[in-house]
């Protein structure tokens, strides 16, 4: 038979180790919290400025595409710093099959509209899929030889560019 006694003095004298998801302490919790609260309000705000904007404008343009134009002149500008945004952009990207449901099943509300002409919708899909895996395969190309060679520049070991061949060239006409 167990003791009650000896059983609430063991757990009393128990070392609780915390565990990697537990906080170290619940104000630690609270920051977090917060951070993650001001990171949507701050993607919130330019969406709404984007809206704001959108409304302004004379002619029909997409508020969701003023708004990604704002964020990335706010993060240029160094006005927003990305880890200001880090957590909620994480979220947003593993969650982002998801904000896909709606438009499924929007979608399947008007197949009735779409079911005659399937095929043509079907291959513009495919099409377009293949020209943005092009499109972003030649950009993470680019910006690769890119950051490659500004990083080359930086550690004084710039490769020739062709504009210094030229004046090179030109210089070593002139001499001879």
């Amino acid at each position: 038979m167990v003791n009650p006694e000896t059983s609430i003095q063991s757990q009393e004298n128990a070392v609780v180790q915390p565990d990697e998801e537990t906080p170290a302490c619940p104000a630690s919790a609270g920051r977090k919290g917060w951070k993650i609260l001001r990171q949507i309000g701050t993607v919130l705000s330019v969406c709404l400025l984007a809206q704001g904007i959108a409304a302004l404008l004379p002619v029909p343009f997409p508020a969701s595409v003023i708004g990604m134009v704002l964020l990335f002149l706010l993060l240029l500008s160094k006005a927003i710093r990305p880890h200001h945004l880090q957590e909620k952009a994480g979220f947003l990207v593993e969650n982002m099959a998801f904000f896909f449901i709606p438009v499924g099943v929007e979608i399947m509300q008007y197949f009735h509209l779409l079911k005659d002409s399937w095929l043509p919708f079907l291959a513009v899909c495919l099409l377009t899929t293949v020209i943005t895996f092009a499109a972003t395969a030649f950009t993470v190309r680019g910006v690769a030889a890119l950051q490659e060679h500004l990083s080359a520049r930086r550690a004084g070991n710039a490769a020739v560019s062709p504009t210094s061949e030229i004046a090179a060239g030109e210089e070593g006409d002139g001499d001879a």
